[in-house]
């Protein structure tokens, strides 16, 4: 069973999700509020082995069924009004914090499987993936110029999706990005590079939307992403 976190507006999940039906692998998906509100969760831990179920309607899903899971969720859940703000914010981080567990545990592919500073909205946290993934790569870094587009390229396990029709070279730095992602967990991400002549890393997107992409590109995108989840 293959499990896809993401909201029922979300372009990349649905095609990844019909992908999947039409090569009869089973997939689930849940939206932030079902997992968050609505999904009962188990987690054991002994020594290495890790393991417990997740509480479905129509039966228990035992984490070792799953055979990958996709996370785009947008973290825009927050606890009802019912609690007390206080309580709300408690609600929150536990609610999260077993969430991340859940995630960081499991032995199955996962796509993306980000860290705390992404699932605490730390604004300083995709500033932090730029350095790294810049100094990685060898490029420089460069403020965002409103009145120059940036070349835009999707990567996926170190496989290179352009979505504009300008093209940076990364021949020479492929494999350094597939390995910056493997580390950091940002198997499905977006590369916002300046069209200079020399390559300079404007921004990236951790979990880039791809709404308003053509369907081609998304297809392409979600075709990567159903390989590297096999």
């Amino acid at each position: 069973m293959f499990l896809i976190l993401a909201e029922s507006g979300d372009p990349l999940a649905t095609q990844v999700e019909n992908l999947f039906e039409t090569q009869g692998r089973p997939a689930r998906r849940l939206s932030e509020k079902e997992l968050m509100e609505e999904t009962p969760l188990a987690i054991e831990r002994d020594g290495g082995r890790f393991g417990g179920l997740l509480r479905l309607p129509g039966g228990d899903l035992p984490l070792d069924q799953l055979s990958g899971v996709l996370v785009r969720m947008r973290r825009r859940w927050w606890p009802s009004s019912g609690f007390e703000p206080a309580d709300q914010m408690f609600v929150y981080h536990e609610t999260t914090a077993a969430v991340f567990c859940l995630l960081a545990g499991l032995r199955c592919p996962v796509m993306n499987r980000f860290d705390l500073g992404w699932w605490l909205c730390d604004p300083a946290y995709p500033e932090r993936l730029r350095e790294e993934l810049a100094d990685r790569l060898g490029w420089s870094l460069i403020e965002a110029d409103p009145e120059c587009e940036p070349v835009r390229v999707y990567a996926v396990d170190g496989r290179l999706i352009p979505a504009s029709g300008q093209a940076v070279s990364f021949e020479d730095r492929a494999a350094a990005l597939a390995e910056w992602q493997r580390r950091s967990g940002l198997r499905i991400c977006r590369l916002d590079v300046s069209s200079g002549a020399e390559p300079a890393l404007e921004a990236i997107d951790p979990c880039p939307s791809l709404v308003g992409e053509s369907a081609d590109l998304i297809g392409r995108v979600a075709a990567a992403a159903v390989e590297g989840l096999a």
